[in-house]
């Protein structure tokens, strides 16, 4: 494990830089790698997950990208805030909450479905249940969450199981 330790800060560097390409293929390729990296070795992305909030970013505010694209950025969104400490996401809430709570608002319901699946683990980061939740406040976020899926339950234009 130590030798993959010392690899991940370049893999990160090397994926944050096609992160910034245009090609649709590389950005979904890349957040499929992240998150096959890490299923098999969780917390792997530690202090480098900073490094790729600017490629998440980019890659669900784009409108120019296909729906698959997304679905991928919210599935390695997802695996990251399952497998990182809350206290290592923290300071990352105030890019990655305007962007699932916009995802859960898509009309694309397979980008909404995936959204709504990452606010389940959004809402155990912002609110640890097992650890002391410390100095971090997560009032600024509840509002916004809770209108994003109410406004979801209550639209009469979808199918809901």
């Amino acid at each position: 494990l130590q030798a993959l330790d010392l690899q991940i800060p370049l893999l990160v560097k090397a994926i944050s830089r096609l992160l910034n390409t245009k090609t649709l293929k590389t950005k979904q390729y890349c957040f499929i790698l992240l998150t096959h990296l890490l299923r098999a070795y969780p917390g792997a992305l530690g202090d480098e997950i900073f490094h790729l909030t600017a490629g998440v970013s980019s890659a669900m505010n784009d409108r120019s990208l296909n729906t698959n694209v997304k679905i991928d950025t919210l599935t390695f969104l997802s695996g990251a805030l399952c497998t990182h400490s809350p206290e290592k996401l923290h300071a990352y809430m105030d890019v990655l909450v305007p962007l699932i709570v916009r995802a859960v608002s898509e009309q694309f319901y397979k980008v909404a479905a995936e959204a709504l699946t990452v606010t389940t683990s959004l809402i155990r980061v912002l609110r640890p249940v097992t650890s002391e939740q410390g100095n971090f406040d997560y009032s600024p976020y509840v509002d916004s969450i809770y209108e994003a899926i109410i406004g979801k339950l209550k639209a009469t234009d979808i199918d809901q199981v």
